[in-house]
C-alpha cells in the first residue's frame, strides 16, 4: 500500500489539478441552482461548485461523486467534504477493518455534513455507529451477488433492517451487487423496502442493465454506480463518469480517492453530466471495444466444479490489475474465502470457451493461485 500522506504532502502534490473546477461553465451553476431550488429544503453540505441528486424517492440529495472506501486516504475523504461531497459508504472489513476508522477521523466535527452508508458486515451496526460518531446512518447495503438466494434471503433482510430502523439506526435499505447483477436488481425491484441499488457499472454494465434501468426508473429505485472505471487506464474513466451520470437514474459515482488530483479530475467529470443525454453510453465506450472483464458471471455459471470464478478473475484483473493495489486484492481473496474455491478447480477450460469477452479466464485463476494460496491458511 502506498505509504500515508501528510496534509502539507497531499495538497502539494495536487499541482494543477484544480483546473477541473475552473471549467465549470454557467449553466452547470444554473443546474446546481435548479436542484437546489427543487429539493425545497437545505441540501446537506450543500456547495455551489457540486451537483447534487435524489436518492430515489428518499427525499436525500447526495452528491453526484461520492467516496468509498475500499481505498483511499483521510486527507482525501475530509478535502471530499469540503468540496461538498455528503455520501460517503464504508465496512468495518474494508481495508482489514482500518476503512471505518479512517471515515470517523476525516469527519470528525462535521459528522451533520454527510451521509453514511454502511455495508453489512455484521450482526447490528451498532458499534460501527459508534466508531463513526453518529447514532444512525442514512444507508445501509446488503451485499448480494446471487439472485436466487437473494430471493430465498429478501425476508430475513427485510426484517433486519426493519430491526435497525426501528431501533433509529439506519434510515433506507439497499442492495450492493457486483456478479448477477441483472438477477439481483430483478429482485429488488419485487421488494417493498429497498430504496437504492449499488451494482458494478463499467463500460459494459451500463449498456447491459439498460433493462433494469428503466425499471428501477419507474419505481424510484435510485443507481449508486460503483466500479465504474472497470479497466479503463486514468485518462478515459472521467468520460466514463460522465457517462454514467448522464442517466438522471443514476444518483451518485461511488470512488475511493487517495489524492487531491483524483478528486478534482472525478468531481468536475460528475459536474459535467446532464441527466437524459445517454449518447455517451452508446457511442463513448460501445461493448465492442471494451476488451476488459464484464462482471457477467458466465465463467462462472460454466463451471463444473462451483469454483467462484468471477471473484478470482475480479481480484486479479480489477484489483490486482487495474487498480494496481495488490494489498486490497490479497485482502479481497482472503475476505471471500476463495483459497477453498480455487481448490477446486480442475483447468478444464470451460471458462475460457463461454467468457463472451474472450478473455484467458484460466490463466487468471493460475495467477490468483501464485499470487494468493499461500494465505490458505489465513
Amino acid at each position: 500500500m502506498p505509504e500515508k500522506q501528510s496534509r502539507r504532502t497531499f495538497i502539494k502534490n495536487a499541482g494543477s489539478a484544480g483546473v477541473g473546477l475552473a471549467m465549470l461553465s454557467n449553466e452547470i451553476q444554473a443546474q446546481v441552482a435548479d436542484t437546489l431550488k427543487s429539493a425545497g429544503k437545505n441540501i446537506r453540505n450543500f456547495k455551489p461548485t457540486m451537483k447534487y441528486r435524489e436518492a430515489g424517492k428518499t427525499g436525500i440529495y447526495i452528491s453526484a461523486f461520492s467516496i468509498g472506501t475500499t481505498r483511499g486516504e483521510q486527507e482525501a475523504i475530509r478535502a471530499g467534504v469540503d468540496k461538498g461531497v455528503n455520501f460517503i459508504h464504508t465496512s468495518p472489513r474494508y481495508m482489514n477493518g482500518q476503512a471505518i476508522t479512517m471515515v470517523a477521523q476525516a469527519i470528525k466535527g462535521r459528522t451533520d455534513a454527510v451521509h453514511i452508508a454502511l455495508k453489512d458486515n455484521f450482526d447490528s451496526p451498532e458499534e460501527s455507529l459508534k466508531i463513526l460518531g453518529i447514532t444512525c446512518a442514512d444507508f445501509v447495503f446488503f451485499a448480494r451477488h446471487d439472485p436466487d438466494a437473494l430471493a430465498t434471503e429478501l425476508p430475513d433482510i427485510r426484517k433486519r433492517f426493519m430491526e435497525w430502523k426501528d431501533k433509529g439506526m439506519v434510515r433506507f435499505a439497499g442492495i450492493t451487487t457486483h456478479k448477477g447483477m441483472a438477477g439481483c436488481i430483478d429482485v429488488a425491484l419485487g421488494s417493498d423496502f429497498i430504496s437504492s441499488v449499488m451494482p458494478s457499472y463499467g463500460p459494459i454494465q451500463i449498456k447491459e442493465l439498460e433493462p433494469q434501468r428503466e425499471a428501477l426508473r419507474k419505481k424510484g429505485i435510485a443507481i449508486i454506480a460503483m466500479k465504474t472505471k472497470g479497466e479503463l487506464d486514468d485518462a478515459a474513466y472521467p468520460a466514463q463518469i460522465t457517462a454514467a451520470l448522464s442517466d438522471r437514474n443514476v444518483a451518485s459515482v461511488l470512488r475511493g480517492v487517495k489524492t487531491l488530483e483524483e478528486l478534482n479530475a472525478w468531481t468536475a467529470a460528475a459536474n459535467l453530466a446532464k441527466t437524459g443525454l445517454l449518447d455517451p453510453i452508446k457511442k463513448g465506450f460501445p461493448a465492442d471495444r471494451y476488451a476488459g472483464c464484464a462482471m457477467c458471471g458466465t465463467c462462472e455459471g460454466a463451471c463444473p466444479n462451483q469454483v467462484a470464478v468471477a471473484d478470482l478473475v475480479r481480484c486479479v484483473r480489477y484489483y490486482h490489475t487495474a487498480e494496481n493495489d495488490p494489498a486490497l486484492a490479497s485482502e479481497q481473496f482472503v475476505e471471500m474465502g476463495l483459497s477453498k474455491s480455487i481448490a477446486q478447480c480442475s483447468n478444464c477450460g470451460q471458462c475460457d470457451q463461454v467468457c463472451p469477452q474472450r478473455i484467458n479466464v484460466s490463466g487468471h485463476i493460475e495467477k490468483a493461485r501464485k499470487l494468493w494460496m499461500h494465505r490458505a491458511s489465513a
